[in-house]
């Protein structure tokens, strides 16, 4: 496995562009913090505060206030000794905070990526003879975003949008196992990176600050059934998941439904709510349901120092905390901050197995 990136001796960098442009340097120099907040189907979200006053004319530094606006572009790339971007989208909100005496008065520029684009107005419509990924791609293309879809393979006769923005009806969409995301003007619907290997490793007392790991019981169980009815055949229709269609253990070995079972009992979950039109969409549900049940057996916490390489849905390693929690975690959220305390990244993770 990698190393974690963290030299003995570093100097936290970042990077702030608007249209791929670098800010001047009077302006890198009056910034006071850069925070980037990613987190598993969510928008993420830069934060930037600028120093308004001037304390050569003795006057707020007007010109920042016009400068920047909302539509304009913002990229964000931090690092240790070099960087790495890790933001791209477009200023949302300006907060000017004025009256805190001198050098107190100050700019914070809020940012989001352009999945904030799907959050605009609501809608009311039909999509018919259409699969899921086509419905994203068709989306993606309506808000300027390019976009980059797995095949979700199965065509439905209609889907309806309830009145509800875009985002909240691709998340309601899109498979169990599947993650809605952007990165600069690209749209993913895909599955998740879970089954990937880890980004880097980070060892108790070499690269961890703090790390807080949570395991708990799978009342779920370790069975799924997918149940629906074929109104061609008129039969039943049946999908049914379990150990085994796990689609990683991400270096474990024991789901947390196995522990469970054994400390506690068997369980199945029955589904019958899912719009299944054949076996092998059935089939398909049933494997997504198992495996975002399983997901959440052990959470945890962490903090370490900075390092671009932890984002959301990236796969990292713990090391050194002992079997049951030592292992590959998939990353749910990941907080960058850099500011006079230097650059720290915190995080949330999980995993399916010990």
């Amino acid at each position: 496995m990698p190393a974690a990136p963290f030299p003995a001796v570093g100097v936290p960098l970042f990077v702030v562009s608007s249209g791929n442009t670098e800010v001047s340097p009077e302006v890198k120099a009056d910034i006071v913090s850069v925070e980037v907040k990613e987190e598993e189907d969510r928008v993420a979200m830069a934060e930037i505060t600028l120093n308004l006053w001037d304390g050569v004319r003795q006057m707020i530094k007007e010109e920042y206030l016009t400068q920047f606006q909302l539509g304009t572009p913002i990229e964000v790339a931090v690092g240790v000794n070099e960087t790495s971007p890790i933001f791209a989208g477009e200023v949302t909100a300006l907060e000017p905070s004025f009256g805190s005496g001198d050098g107190g008065d100050s700019l914070k520029i809020q940012a989001y990526n352009r999945l904030h684009r799907l959050t605009f107005g609501t809608q009311q419509r039909t999509f018919q003879k259409m699969t899921y990924s086509a419905i994203a791609s068709k989306i993606a293309d309506e808000v300027g975003l390019t976009g980059q879809v797995e095949d979700t393979v199965t065509q439905q006769e209609h889907v309806t949008q309830e009145n509800v923005n875009n985002l909240t009806f691709l998340l309601k969409l899109k498979p169990e196992n599947y993650e809605v995301k952007v990165e600069d003007k690209t749209l993913f619907f895909r599955t998740t990176r879970e089954p990937e290997g880890p980004a880097l490793t980070l060892a108790y007392r070499r690269d961890l600050i703090r790390f807080t790991p949570r395991q708990r019981a799978v009342p779920e169980g370790g069975k799924v059934e997918v149940r629906g009815w074929d109104v061609k055949t008129k039969k039943p229709i049946l999908g049914k998941a379990g150990a085994g269609d796990e689609a990683s253990k991400m270096g474990g070995s024991t789901t947390g439904a196995a522990v469970s079972e054994k400390a506690f009992a068997p369980a199945t979950r029955t589904i019958t709510d899912e719009a299944v039109i054949d076996a092998d969409e059935a089939q398909r549900i049933a494997k997504a349901w198992y495996n975002r049940q399983q997901r959440d057996f052990v959470e945890a916490d962490g903090e370490c120092p900075g390092t671009p390489v932890i984002r959301s849905g990236k796969t990292i390693e713990i090391t050194d905390i002992g079997k049951p929690f030592s292992g590959i975690y998939y990353v749910t959220s990941a907080t960058h901050t850099v500011g006079r305390d230097g650059y720290k990244t915190s995080f949330k993770v999980r995993r399916n197995a010990i």
